[in-house]
């Protein structure tokens, strides 16, 4: 947020810490109601209002406000809103309920603005350190907010807990304060003046040299003047509430200053707006109980961090308090990121790459089926095949004439691939599995055209202990066209539906996720066959199109479940390469491939999740891109059993890429009828 030159003093003082600044706030009320108060009472709602909004535009919001009052006759009656009482005999103390519909004592101020009017004056013993003890057995304050209490008084304290155990003292109070973190604001019987003799309408500061004063002129104008003097009171209000206030980050105010104006409601507004200004600058800077240094974490990290901080989610909360021993920056940002979907960039990878993978099959068998000779061909990447050695060398239709018009065909593919770490993702390593079966046929001497149906389960488990498992069914349908003797332009077009299971170790439990996408490519090349002896060389060109939608989905499983939204993510894949094929004998045939491979779209991208106990800030990930520019490498043997049927084995690699690395071993039967 931006400081303004008061914030921007008090963050280098011992009032406050801005690193760890709450951003949202708690203050409870405790007003005197003796037979002297009326005047406070009347403008009390209005000043609590002031300060709610110059909290908001100081961004802290979803503030909560209490009202309580101390030192009325014991003998008053409840009111409509009184939610609670304890007496003693010579005093009341009662809190009011701000909801009447949930019961709840704290509420906005506009709430506590219509129930003022139900205080009394009717007292005469005010204890107001009875009265903050009654607070803090009474209401609870956040702990990722920001805590205070506003005691309004205009007499020193009359000891009336004589019943409490222990005592309640000043040591007690103090240490309440302290322990809590909640600052204390007055407005007592106590007059102020600058180092200059000039009457101060409130100080700040526990040191008298290096605090402020703030100085009205004759023309209502009120300056900060660094240096203030106490003026000592008659009675004990400086030691029972002044040093205490002061010590604790709080304000002291004249309370003589304020029923001066009483009469003239622009001076009292301005007063009091001058006032209520200086609480909302002090509290837009004041720690949560919560105290985690979020500057230590970046990106989405930090935005988790500012959610916790602020969280009502009774789960977040418990999560925030761990964090808050962490005093290791280090570890700090370590837990902090796992709270974030940083490694989602695995599901989309794995993914586009189980599908590219069974494209680049389907166009190893067009090129088998185009080639002829019953089928026999070598299996390989990216490009047709060609029958070599005991064949006719026959290509396109030539070739279909002398070979079964149809035919199907099984293979299994394993492989490897590992993602180093990159940026804010975590490397993750994934074993992936694919079994497809076509079916296909000539339908012209030009022209051949088939269907496949492929499954493929990519299990993969991320270096911080978080995985994802994906099952993939793909329907696709493929093509070849002789355009010129020898030339071919390939097509494969698909559609697979994908089914995701993901496991996130937040440090808070294991938040398990599960969701569908959908993803549909495109794939278009074109070949070309040349013999020579016992030698073939097929090179190609191909470029691929896929689009990856994945449905948005809620964890569950621990106290940090992550709402994550869609994501979509699209590759353009171009292959370049070439198949070298050689014929030992007229049944076993060898292969090596070499391809270079191209992702234009390899940019980084994002994923945008909420907190599902508290979706008030969205947590922005940055994750890799695809990977880019690699070599393509493979070796394959293949072995004929007879006219119709062969095996082929090969393997595979991605090369030329430190973040990326993919390996395959693949198995493949033919048979033609």
């Amino acid at each position: 947020m931006k400081l303004t030159p008061l914030a921007a003093i008090l963050c280098g003082s011992a009032l406050s810490t801005c690193a760890l600044a709450a951003s949202t706030f708690d203050m409870v009320v405790a007003i005197d109601e003796s037979g002297s108060m009326s005047g406070e009472q009347d403008f009390i709602g209005s000043y609590i209002k002031n300060i709610d909004q110059l909290l908001n535009d100081q961004g802290v919001t979803l503030n909560q406000f209490g009202l309580m009052g101390f030192g009325g006759s014991p003998y008053d009656t409840a009111t409509a809103n009184e939610g609670g009482r304890e007496t003693t005999s010579s005093a009341l103390y009662h809190y009011f309920t701000l909801d009447t519909a949930s019961g709840a004592n704290f509420g906005s101020s506009t709430e506590l603005d219509t129930v003022t009017s139900q205080l009394a004056v009717s007292g005469s013993t005010e204890d107001g350190y009875r009265a903050i003890d009654y607070i803090y057995r009474n209401y609870e304050f956040r702990a990722n907010a920001g805590s205070s209490i506003l005691l309004i008084t205009d007499e020193d304290r009359d000891d009336d807990s004589a019943d409490l155990t222990p005592t309640v003292d000043k040591a007690a109070i103090v240490s309440q304060l302290t322990t809590n973190k909640t600052v204390l604001h007055v407005v007592v019987s106590q007059h102020f003046t600058d180092k200059n003799g000039n009457t101060a309408i409130a100080v700040v500061g526990a040191d008298p040299d290096t605090g402020y004063a703030y100085v009205e002129d004759s023309n209502g104008v009120i300056s900060k003047v660094q240096g203030y003097i106490l003026v000592p009171t008659y009675d004990t209000t400086q030691a029972d509430y002044t040093e205490i206030a002061l010590s604790s980050g709080g304000t002291a105010m004249d309370i003589e200053q304020l029923r001066s104006v009483y009469l003239d409601p622009t001076a009292l507004a301005a007063l009091s707006a001058e006032f209520a200004a200086l609480i909302a600058q002090i509290a837009s800077e004041q720690p949560s109980l919560v105290g985690i240094d979020c500057d230590s974490a970046s990106g989405a990290a930090a935005q988790a961090c500012a959610v916790l901080i602020v969280t009502d989610c009774e789960p977040l909360q418990e999560v925030a308090s761990s964090l808050a021993e962490s005093t290791d920056p280090e570890v700090l940002r370590s837990r902090l990121r796992r709270l974030t979907p940083v490694n989602n960039g695995q599901l989309t990878t794995s993914s586009m790459q189980s599908v590219q993978a069974v494209r680049r099959l389907l166009s190893l068998r067009l090129g088998q089926k185009r080639m002829g000779m019953n089928g026999v061909g070598l299996v390989g990447v990216g490009g047709s095949e060609l029958q070599l050695g005991g064949g006719t060398g026959s290509s396109g239709g030539a070739a279909s004439a002398d070979a079964s018009d149809s035919g199907m065909f099984i293979q299994g593919i394993y492989s490897r691939t590992k993602q180093g770490a990159s940026g804010n993702a975590d490397g993750y390593k994934s074993d992936n599995y694919s079994l497809v079966l076509g079916f296909d046929r000539y339908v012209s001497s030009r022209t051949q055209v088939g269907a496949a149906f492929g499954y493929s389960n990519a299990d993969a488990s991320v270096d911080n202990g978080d995985g994802s498992n994906a099952d993939t069914y793909s329907l696709m349908a493929y093509s070849s066209y002789e355009m010129i003797p020898a030339l071919f332009l390939e097509t494969v077009i698909g559609y697979s539906n994908i089914k995701y299971d993901t496991s996130r170790n937040t440090g808070f439990g294991v938040a398990n996720g599960d969701t569908h996408g959908d993803l549909w490519s495109a794939s278009v090349g074109v070949s070309k066959d040349l013999v020579y002896g016992k030698w073939g060389l097929q090179p190609f060109v191909r470029l691929d199109y896929s689009h990856l939608k994945i449905k948005g989905y809620t964890e569950s499983g621990s106290s940090a479940d992550l709402s994550i939204s869609s994501q979509s993510t699209d590759s353009v894949l171009s292959e370049v390469g070439s198949r070298i094929l050689y014929t030992f004998n007229p049944t076993t045939q060898g292969e090596l491939y070499l391809a270079w491979e191209h992702e234009f779209n390899d940019g980084g991208r994002s994923i945008s999740a909420v907190f599902a106990g508290d979706p008030s800030q969205v947590l922005k990930t940055d994750i890799a891109g695809n990977p880019s520019d690699y070599a393509r490498i493979g070796v394959g043997v293949r072995k004929d059993f007879n006219a119709s049927s062969n095996l082929t084995v090969r393997i595979e690699g991605l090369y030329g890429n430190d973040d990326y690395r993919e390996h395959s071993l693949q198995l493949r039967y033919n048979y033609q009828f």
